[in-house]
């Protein structure tokens, strides 16, 4: 965990900087330990940054919980939007996927704060606000690929529902330490997205990318 040798900050790029660091050491401890483990003491002792200079940027152990949940978001959402359209929608999907498990694996904490269910009573403000946002990217990314033909969906959003659904039950085994190593944890998202999505796909796009998973499991 980051520490902080002063709480004076002469920048917004180090003000920046301690906000990351308070926020991802509260939610190590949230996830870690639950909520009566968190404390605005808890999270001055691993940071070094004072308590005084945490209850005057949250306003106490309420504000950081709440301020939490809206970062969490922020950085699926971010995560997600990284992905730049092109002009092959499918390939878009793909990517869209990856970036999915991306945000999981590289912020295990905050995943689980979002998905864990360790802060419903915190969440339950702000999720089908924020949840509808980054759902709605992935319900996007399905209706270009119907509107470019390369997909036959009769209901995009139940469709986006189960692509969500697999992204999320791979992601959390991964993190579980389901999978012996990363490689084959990122060959099997990969070969679980594929499968999942061939039977919407066109048939001449469906044997094109079957027979590129085919021969990607002899490499």
């Amino acid at each position: 965990m980051a520490k902080f040798r002063g709480n004076y900050i002469t920048t917004e790029e180090e003000r920046e900087a301690q906000r990351s660091a308070l926020l991802d050491t509260a939610c190590a401890i949230l996830v870690a330990e639950g909520s009566s483990a968190l404390s605005v003491r808890r999270v001055s002792e691993a940071t070094g940054v004072s308590t005084t200079a945490i209850y005057s940027r949250f306003g106490g152990k309420e504000g950081l919980l709440k301020e939490l949940c809206a970062e969490g978001w922020a950085r699926f959402e971010q995560s997600l939007r990284g992905v730049v359209d092109t002009d092959n929608p499918l390939a878009d999907l793909y990517k869209i996927g990856l970036a999915y498990r991306e945000f999981a694996i590289g912020n295990p904490s905050f995943y689980m704060l979002l998905f864990g269910g360790q802060m419903m009573e915190y969440m339950y403000g702000m999720k089908g606000v924020h949840e509808q946002i980054t759902f709605q990217i992935l319900v996007r990314a399905v209706q270009r690929c119907v509107d470019a033909g390369m997909v036959v969906i009769q209901n995009v959003e139940e469709a986006c529902d189960v692509l969500w659904s697999l992204a999320h039950g791979m992601s959390s085994l991964e993190i579980a330490g389901f999978f012996s190593d990363k490689e084959l944890a990122e060959k099997s998202y990969k070969r679980a997205i594929t499968a999942l999505m061939s039977p919407y796909l066109m048939p001449d796009l469906r044997e094109a990318i079957l027979k590129n998973a085919d021969e990607e499991k002899r490499v």
